[in-house]
């Protein structure tokens, strides 16, 4: 049975001790094999009898693991020095940096290449293998629910499968370039020609480095086909008409809906003519933004949509957090298709934010947007459904009286109509936002003035993710400038 207390035992070697005796340990392995190492030869190396040695270590086996540890340890620093990455194309470039670092630790270190190599030679299920390959699993399977949370890794296959298959893979390079460099003779004679033979070496890496990556990406990408079919919320003959502030509606029909991949599309949606748009974020939230601190980023927002949009002015007036489990202020999403406004109640609206203002507002043309953005990473479940407006009649729109207390608004929500057209932006990033119109007083052809737009349970939404949501919306009016083209 395993002495727990030699672990707090071995925490009594200083540090230079224990450094002595695993360069004294590496030795003896390498010449040796685990099989033909002495622990008694290691002991005399250092100084210390063969029993002062178990003190400190259960056994020859826990001596050898902890040797291979410090190799491990020397690669898995050289993945740890720059940031965690930001967005998913930034988590595959970190993926190729990873293996070049890696592989430059390798170069530098044929040591510890050799050291690898007398675990692979002993085969079977070691202990010290096992120990070693637990903790690589660890590493990798962290690594990939950090790349799940960026939408970097895909979210329809569990992160265990994926995890037995990235660190399967990298065990089978690096067995691969080990045995690609190994000579006949075992030991320090290894080592040196090793070191001869490092350019050849550095060609077989560079090509086991590509061939990895190229296998990673597409075995660990997401998988987002062009059209996906996901079930929509829609008004009937019994959805109420007067609702209260939350506009949280049990009733209403499901449908099971066509949602294109609004990324694919070329030219990119545009504001004007769908509806919506993707934008960068103009800025910057945090998880756990207060109300104070979201309505001190109004005048930044309105400065950014100024000047993405080129109108005359914008201005912030509104915002709304919401959360699948809302705090205190704060609502829930909402899962029936709906427009924010209206037919009459944009132009209500201005006259209520700007009285003194409103007719030149009118006179120039005006809009009423929503900027939405994620508070907590990728949006995996209960992303944003929008209709191209265009593609919506007037006669598809309930109207809806909202009851907040102080007022009454006025919205509209959604009939299903097989000639709607839906689309979602997956896996959308916190760098990432979407624009939308809510009142245009220039109305598409057809007729509507406010993008349709629902919450829904998205279906390549990781089971970890899975009825979550944490986002804000930031609601805005733009004057256009006269008599300027939209």
């Amino acid at each position: 049975m395993k002495d727990t207390r030699r672990g707090t035992r071995r925490r009594q070697l200083e540090p230079q001790q224990r450094a002595a005796l695993l360069d004294a340990a590496a030795d003896e392995f390498l010449v040796h094999g685990f099989d033909g190492a002495s622990v008694q030869s290691i002991a005399r190396a250092v100084g210390i009898t063969k029993s002062k040695l178990f003190y400190y270590y259960d056994s020859k086996e826990d001596l050898y693991a902890e040797v291979l540890d410090v190799v491990l340890d020397e690669l898995l620093a050289a993945t740890s020095q720059a940031p965690a990455a930001a967005s998913a194309d930034a988590f595959w470039q970190r993926f190729r940096q990873t293996l070049g670092e890696v592989a430059a630790v390798s170069e530098t270190n044929p040591r510890g290449m050799a050291l690898a190599a007398t675990l692979y030679r002993r085969g079977g299920e070691a202990p010290s293998y096992l120990r070693l390959l637990g903790r690589l699993h660890s590493w990798v399977r962290n690594w990939l629910a950090h790349g799940r949370r960026l939408g970097a890794v895909r979210a329809d296959v569990p992160i265990a499968l994926l995890d037995n298959l990235v660190t399967g893979a990298l065990a089978q390079v690096d067995r691969a370039l080990i045995e690609a460099r190994e000579p006949e003779a075992v030991g320090v004679a290894m080592v040196s020609t090793l070191v001869e033979q490092r350019e050849f070496g550095k060609v077989s890496m560079d090509a086991m480095q590509d061939g990895l990556c190229a296998v990673a990406e597409s075995a660990l990408r997401p998988v987002v086909s062009c059209q996906t079919l996901a079930e929509l919320r829609f008004a009937d003959d019994e959805t109420p008409t007067v609702v209260n502030g939350d506009m949280q509606v049990a009733e209403g029909v499901a449908q099971e809906v066509v949602l294109e991949n609004a990324r694919a599309l070329d030219p990119a949606p545009a504001l004007y003519t769908h509806g919506f748009q993707k934008i960068t974020a103009p800025i910057k939230v945090a998880v756990g933004i207060s109300d104070l601190d979201a309505r001190g980023c109004y005048g930044q927002v309105s400065s950014a949509l100024e000047g993405l949009l080129g109108v005359h002015k914008a201005l912030v007036f509104d915002h709304t957090i919401r959360r699948s489990v809302p705090g205190a202020g704060e609502r829930p999403t909402t899962h029936l298709a709906h427009i924010d406004y209206g037919q009459e109640a944009g132009e209500r609206r201005l006259r209520e934010l700007l009285p003194s203002e409103a007719e030149a507002w009118s006179s120039a043309g005006f809009a009423l947007v929503n900027l939405w953005l994620s508070l907590d990473g990728v949006i995996h479940s209960q992303p944003l459904a929008l209709a191209q407006i265009d593609s919506i009649e007037p006669a598809d729109i309930v109207p809806v009286t909202v009851d907040y207390g102080q007022r009454q608004g006025h919205i509209g929500y959604l009939r299903h109509r097989t000639t709607q057209r839906w689309y979602w932006f997956p896996y959308l990033h916190p760098t990432e936002a979407l624009l939308f119109l809510t009142y245009s007083s220039r109305a598409p052809a057809a007729g509507l003035w406010s993008c349709p737009h629902t919450a829904f349970e998205a279906p390549n939404a990781p089971p970890e993710a899975q009825g979550y949501r944490a986002s804000i919306e930031f609601r805005a009016a733009l004057r256009f400038k006269k008599g300027a083209e939209l």
